[in-house]
């Protein structure tokens, strides 16, 4: 016998010893034996029993029937009466607190142990059946979709908070109206009343879907138009007792497909969004008993029927970790949130969230999946792009402190060089160091193009001809490699730096000639594409139309491990002796900072492929004009103020400027720079004002001088490419910008750029 405790509530104190007395002999445990409804309340609350043996007729304030209506609501516990009272009257008040049983007084040890035990089991079962409609009720509420059901009838039985918002009724008004009532859908083109879910479902007895352009008219009005299916639904016997119809918005697509048609050469991406997979599978094996088209689909099935004649967890994911879940589930009843990795009908691998309650003395599992693989995939990229955007500030401020430093050699070595005859024996050791500065320079310039630098000469830009003009110039060096173009006529316009687009399409180049040592094929194309905001958000990008190049190599191709880790800086396959491991990190983060993606698909032994993304602009193209920097440009007595907090900078620059004919002011920060300026403003032709300095910066120092004068010339001197704060100086007023480490011979072309412009 159970070890089942037993409260008896009973005023009449001999009538309660012999109840006592008969359920000990019956082998229960009686936790208490009360007399009144409020002594009994009190019990309950410190020591619950497992059922209540209740007089009907009690002394005092509460009676019986009122005592068992607050253990009823408060405690759940089952509850008996004892009365020898039958009138309707009250037999009627005590039907309404929802009693187990009763017992008429006087009744023999059988019947009070049967009316217990029945209590006791019908309890049970009522329990069981609410936690398994709360938990189906939790699943239906989670899903994306909105969720409806109905009778047979077509009175609704229930709503998910997603139904709710796009119908426009809540949960209490909506349960018990007609689905018609609620889910008023019309054709969107003739604007005729769409069939009934309810009855065409019954009709068809099998899942139906709607036709296209139905548009769902919401309580206040609101027209949306949806996609959406209904099943019915089938008690054991297989009569469909009711409905499920499940819909959702699809605006968003709608207002893609507009946008699409517009142009008819345009390619479309169609994502489609996973939804939760329900099923039933046998303990033993993981065979699927029950599902729906949704785990199907994520399995790899074409149909429910073909997955549960096939399928088995058991053979789809590790012993392991099936092993793992089955101890959970007999342990604790249910699982949530459990993570396997499983193989579908294809063979290929999907990670999936998987949530369960067993069901033992059934032989059954039930529960929902959701597929993750694609989540789990982009968040790999952001932490990715995230480690990558820490290391790009340690690499950018790297790169500065080392153009400051080749400022220094590239500045005397330009003094000497133009001090020197071309015959003197040091001018072509001096050529040397000019082209090791250069050298370093460039490697810079990877560093910072890693570190998301700045775009300084953006102008739009046709990336058929950058790319056709970047292909020739390689094309002629590596003969070896034949490149075969295919690009779109009606590609649209974009806005970039060319020089930092050049370089990473050089970049690019280079590594598909790395990876094909014996010659091979170069494959580039482009093509236009359009984000959508869910596809562009896990990227860190925005929405809206781009333009695709793609470049593709038939060489060795690289496995998982290593494509996972090619925008890495330093990370090279090539050997310390043939690269750095900066030349894809600088592509990775130039194209970034153009608010584009760069990403790459490779096999091992079938090549390569890199697509970068750049966002379209609606402009023309501007004709980009180049200007010849051979000849030294020289001054006509003009006066400069330096501002540079490097002494090195203000030493060699000083030098420099005089060489070329300048009279010079020198300030080694912002504040001493506002002092020189305010006493010489009439005097100074130009100010060359370096960007990162302690104290006051180059951005606020300029805005102070521009107080000063409102037409003051200047110019921003920085090893930092243009970025940030310095490209929002740019657009208040300063005439240009100039990179170090930079020659003589670039600067005096910069500087009488600037002066000679009217």
């Amino acid at each position: 016998m159970p070890e089942t405790k037993i409260l008896i509530v009973e005023d009449e104190a001999i009538v309660a010893e012999d109840i006592h007395n008969s359920l000990q002999s019956l082998g229960y445990i009686i936790s208490a034996v009360v007399s009144s409804g409020k002594e009994a309340i009190t019990k309950i609350e410190g020591n619950r029993p497992d059922l209540v043996l209740m007089d009907i007729v009690l002394k005092g304030d509460m009676d019986g029937i009122e005592a068992a209506s607050q253990i009823n609501s408060r405690f759940n516990i089952p509850v008996v009466y004892l009365t020898a009272f039958t009138d309707e009257k009250t037999l009627e008040r005590a039907k309404l607190t929802e009693p187990f049983g009763y017992i008429v007084k006087p009744f023999e040890d059988r019947e009070l142990h049967s009316t217990v035990e029945m209590a006791l089991y019908k309890h049970k079962i009522e329990s069981r059946l609410k936690e398994s409609e709360s938990w189906l009720s939790t699943i239906l509420r989670s899903i994306g979709d909105a969720v409806v059901v109905a009778d047979v009838e077509g009175n609704i039985q229930f709503m998910n908070d997603v139904a709710c918002s796009l119908t426009g009724w809540k949960r209490e008004e909506g349960i018990g109206k007609t689905l018609a009532g609620i889910f008023n859908i019309v054709n969107e083109e003739t604007r005729k009343k769409v069939e009934d879910p309810v009855t065409k479902v019954i009709r068809k007895g099998k899942v139906v879907g709607l036709a296209n352009h139905t548009l769902l008219i919401s309580k206040d009005g609101t027209e949306i138009p949806i996609d959406d299916s209904g099943a019915p639904v089938r008690d054991e016997k297989g009569n469909i007792i009711g409905i499920v119809l499940v819909f959702h918005d699809i605006i968003e697509r709608k207002k893609a497909e507009e946008k699409l048609k517009k142009s008819e050469k345009r390619y479309r991406s169609l994502y489609e969004y996973a939804l939760s997979g329900l099923y039933r599978s046998r303990i033993s094996d993981g065979k699927i008993l029950l599902a729906n088209k949704v785990a199907a689909d994520m399995l790899g099935y074409e149909s429910v029927e073909e997955l549960m004649k096939e399928f088995k967890f058991s053979e789809a994911y590790s012993l392991e970790r099936r092993q793992e879940l089955l101890r959970t589930l007999e342990q604790q009843g249910s699982a949530s949130d459990l993570e396997i990795r499983v193989t579908r009908k294809d063979g290929k691998k999907v990670d999936l969230i998987i949530s369960a309650r067993i069901y033992p003395e059934d032989g059954y599992i039930e529960g929902a999946m959701i597929d993750i693989t694609d989540k789990k995939r982009l968040e790999s990229q952001v932490q990715q792009a995230r480690q990558m955007e820490s290391i790009g500030t340690l690499a950018g401020g790297i790169a500065h402190d080392f153009n400051n430093l080749l400022m220094g050699i590239q500045g005397y070595t330009s003094l000497m060089l133009n001090d020197l005859d071309p015959g003197d024996d040091h001018y072509n050791k001096l050529k040397s160091i000019e082209k090791q500065v250069k050298s370093g320079a460039e490697l810079s310039a990877q560093l910072l193009g890693f570190a998301r630098g700045g775009k300084y000469d953006v102008k739009p830009t046709d990336i058929n001809k950058l790319l056709k003009k970047s292909a020739e110039m390689f094309g002629r060096t590596k003969k070896e490699i034949t490149i075969r173009e295919k690009y779109a006529s009606d590609l649209w316009i974009v806005e970039v730096d060319r020089g930092q687009i050049e370089q990473v399409l050089l970049n690019l180049f280079v590594n598909a000639w790395q990876a094909m040592p014996d010659a091979g094929d170069i494959y580039l194309e482009t093509s236009n594409v359009v984000f959508s905001r869910s596809h562009a958000k896990p990227h860190e990008v925005k929405s809206g139309e781009y333009v695709r190049i793609s470049v593709t190599d038939t060489g060795i191709g690289m496995d998982e491990e290593t494509a996972s880790r090619v925008f890495d800086p330093f990370f090279t396959t090539k050997g310390v002796e043939r690269g750095t491991g900066l030349g894809l990190a600088s592509a990775y983060g130039i194209v970034k900072n153009h608010g584009g993606m760069i990403n790459v698909y490779s096999e091992l032994g079938y090549g390569s492929t890199f697509n970068i993304y750049l966002p379209a602009v609606d402009a023309k193209v501007e004709q980009i004009l180049f200007y010849d920097e051979e000849e030294v440009k020289h001054g006509r007595e003009e006066v400069i103020l330096l501002v540079d907090d490097e002494k090195v900078i203000l030493d060699v620059g000083e030098e420099l400027l005089n060489a070329l004919g300048y009279k010079v002011f020198l300030a080694s920060g912002g504040n001493e720079a506002i002092e020189i300026y305010k006493e010489n403003k009439d005097k100074i032709n130009l100010v060359i004002l370096d960007m990162v300095m302690p104290g006051m910066g180059g951005g606020e120092t300029y805005k102070v001088l521009k107080s000063i004068n409102p037409d003051i010339k200047a110019m921003l001197s920085s090893g930092y490419n243009i970025s940030g704060e310095a490209a929002e100086i740019m657009k208040h007023g300063v005439n240009d910008f100039i990179q170090k480490p930079f020659t003589m011979t670039k600067l005096s072309h910069k500087i009488r750029n600037i002066l000679e412009k009217k």
